[in-house]
Order: C-alpha cells, then sequence, then structure tokens
C-alpha cells in the first residue's frame, strides 16, 4: 500500500512539473511581449502628455506669470556730455557693460531633470525692444521668481536705469496685417555672428532706425527669448577649431572628418587609384590655415569662453495693410545683416512658420519654440540688447 501511494505521489509530481515546464515556457515570452508592448505605446502617450503638459505652461498660461519690466536711461547724464562727441571706444564700453550683464543671465543654473523634460523649463525671460504709438521701448519680460534677482542685477549694470513693473502691451490692431519671422544661423551656433566689438557704430542704432519707422498706428517688436545654455553647447565648436590647428581645412572640420581626403566616387572604385600595386601611396600633405581660417578657429574658442544663452529671436510687425507691414518687417531684417560674418563665421536666416497663429501666439506669452533655438554668448546679446 505505501508503494502504490509513493507510485501516485510520484506520478502526480512528475505531471505537475510536466504542466509547469510547458506552460512556462509559453506564458515567458507572452508577459515579456505584453510589457514590451506596454513600453512601445507608452511612449508617444508619454510625448503627448508632455505636449499637453508645456503648451499649457507656456502656450495658454506662461505669460501671466512673468513680470513685465519696462527699463528707461537717460541719454546724457550730464549736461556738458549734450555737446560731446562719443566715440567707437566709448561706445564699446557702454555696451561692454550689457555683456556683463548677459553674463549673469547665462550663468543661471540650467533647469534640468524628467520634471523640466515633462513640463517644460521655467526660467525663461524675455529681452524686448517695441515701437507703438510713435515712440520706442525696452522691456524685459522676466519669472516672477527672478524678478527682483534680474532687477537687482540691471541696477547694477545701469545705476541711471528707472526700471518699472508695466502691464503688458499690445502692438496689434483689430483690422492690422500681422507678419512674422524668425531669425536662425546659416551656420551651427559655435560659429560666432559679428559682436559689437567688430562695429564701428553702436549696432543698436540700425535696430531702431528700423522700429522708427513704425507710425503711431502701426506696431512693431524685436523679441529675444533667452534661457541659460546647458555647458554642452561649446563642444562643437570647440572639437571643430581642435581639428582646424590639427592642420585641417574648415569644410572638413565641419563635415567631421580627421583629414581634408574626401570620400572616393564610385568611379574611383571600379577603376582603381591608378598606382602600380607595389607603389606606396602618396604621403597626405600638410594643410596650412590661411589668416582668415585662423581668425575663424579664434572666433570659435572665444564664443565657446563666456557665458552661452539659448535664445528665440522674433519680429513681429502689424500695420494696416499688407505692403506696410511687408516693408516693416523687411527693414528690420535688413537691420540684422550687419551682425553677418559671411566667409568664415555666422550669418542670420530668416524662418517664417508655416503658422502664423502660432507664432503670434507663442510671441505673446514668450514661450520657447525649440526648432528655432540658437545659442549667442553673452558678447553677442549685449550687441543685440543694451
Amino acid at each position: 500500500m505505501g508503494t502504490i501511494l509513493a507510485q501516485f505521489d510520484l506520478a502526480e509530481k512528475t505531471d505537475f512539473s510536466l504542466l509547469t515546464s510547458t506552460g512556462g515556457s509559453s506564458v515567458g515570452p507572452a508577459i515579456l511581449f505584453v510589457l514590451f508592448f506596454l513600453c512601445v505605446a507608452a511612449i508617444p502617450i508619454l510625448f503627448f502628455l508632455r505636449f499637453l503638459f508645456q503648451r499649457r505652461a507656456h502656450g495658454r498660461h506662461g505669460g501671466f506669470t512673468l513680470s513685465i519690466l519696462q527699463i528707461t536711461l537717460p541719454k546724457f547724464r550730464r549736461e556738458e556730455d549734450v555737446k560731446k562727441e562719443t566715440t567707437a571706444d566709448q561706445v564699446r564700453q557702454g555696451i561692454a557693460v550689457a555683456e556683463g550683464f548677459f553674463s549673469t543671465v547665462g550663468g543661471l543654473k540650467v533647469q534640468r531633470g524628467f520634471k523640466a523634460w515633462l513640463f517644460g523649463r521655467s526660467d525663461e525671460m524675455s529681452f524686448e525692444i517695441v515701437a507703438r504709438g510713435g515712440l520706442i521701448f525696452f522691456f524685459v519680460a522676466v519669472p516672477k521668481v527672478l524678478q527682483d534677482h534680474i532687477e537687482q542685477q540691471i541696477s547694477s549694470a545701469y545705476p541711471d536705469a528707472h526700471i518699472e513693473e508695466v502691464e503688458d502691451y499690445n502692438i496689434f490692431t483689430p483690422t492690422g496685417t500681422i507678419l512674422g519671422a524668425y531669425l536662425t544661423l546659416k551656420r551651427p551656433s559655435c560659429f560666432p555672428v559679428k559682436t559689437y566689438h567688430k562695429l564701428e557704430v553702436d549696432p543698436l542704432n540700425a535696430l531702431t532706425n528700423a522700429l522708427s519707422k513704425v507710425t503711431k498706428t502701426d506696431g512693431a517688436a524685436i523679441q529675444y527669448t533667452v534661457r541659460a545654455a546647458p555647458s554642452r553647447w561649446r563642444t562643437q565648436g570647440l572639437s571643430i577649431a581642435r581639428r582646424m590647428q590639427q592642420g585641417i581645412s574648415l569644410e572638413s572640420a565641419l563635415a567631421g572628418r580627421t583629414n581634408n581626403k574626401k570620400k572616393e566616387g564610385w568611379l574611383s572604385l571600379v577603376m582603381g587609384s591608378g598606382l602600380s600595386p607595389n607603389q606606396p601611396p602618396p604621403s597626405p600633405e600638410t594643410y596650412r590655415l590661411s589668416p582668415m581660417e585662423e581668425e575663424a578657429v579664434k572666433g570659435l574658442e572665444e564664443k565657446a569662453s563666456k557665458a552661452g544663452l539659448e535664445a528665440n529671436l522674433r519680429l513681429v510687425v502689424c500695420s494696416e495693410t499688407p505692403e506696410a507691414s511687408q516693408t516693416l518687417l523687411s527693414n528690420m531684417l535688413s537691420a540684422f545683416s550687419q551682425y553677418n560674418s559671411y566667409q568664415f563665421g555666422n550669418s542670420f536666416d530668416r524662418a517664417v512658420p508655416p503658422s502664423k497663429k502660432r507664432l503670434v501666439r507663442r510671441f505673446i506669452y514668450r514661450s520657447f519654440d525649440e526648432q528655432f533655438k540658437t545659442v549667442f554668448n553673452a558678447e553677442e546679446m549685449a550687441g543685440f540688447w543694451h
């Protein structure tokens, strides 16, 4: 009897192990497949939630968490300054003050992590030059949590500045024609545009002259929405400069090549190099940088040596007729050509988004658009707004 029970128990255990082994082999992959499917399905859902959160934070309610500061400065500190002629060196010294201010802005702690990725960064601020009612105004739109800090920095840089918190302005009219554009860079952001050190006159004069054409019934604005840039923005520029210093042309360095040899075409692969099997390949010639290329290397290193700011540069106009709006916008775009350094530097390029409504909404709420992001250092930003 005990022998029969032992055999029965052994058979029962054997059946259970068989069931476990056969069932486990089918259940395991099924569970893995379900988990893989859930992970794949969660990715677009996560990005959709990110879009909704950031639109809510920046597109609809972001503008209402900003303080609008109007900055005014006396044109002359003393009566005798009226008759004095300002030299180029004095102009540069005055703009250098703004460079110090933007170095402080670029030195702010960069918001990182999953929360910043999902909800968007909240440390963006906007520096604006606005023409409305026949006058030109300078505004700073800053998050309320940074308002005191920015006001202190402005007062430190410009002791004579009058800072006043005001209601947000409006350059639009019910019957006006609205046009706008972004300004991006033709080359990677590591290449610098001309700064005030290389210009003989105050670059702000060209911008304000373009805005002075705006009539009392029209409106126009130049908006720089900026935030501190992560330190990795310097990597590309320093890498290009290092390769060029090793005897590589700018074209090859931009392509990421470690020598000046171009890729062989299909014909050379079919016909061969033309050398006999026993003939050694020719030694590569050492490339010598031209003075302009050496200047380009210096520009790359100088730009990377200063604080960086990620920026959206928007131009928006509103006038009674489409022709007038187009003329105003063209004048504003042309004013930025003074910063172009065509051969070995960088230059501005006009970018018109397909949705004008989206451009206007982002302008009103000062929200950041990753698609049109550029990086300027503090020296470049000082030439744009001071």
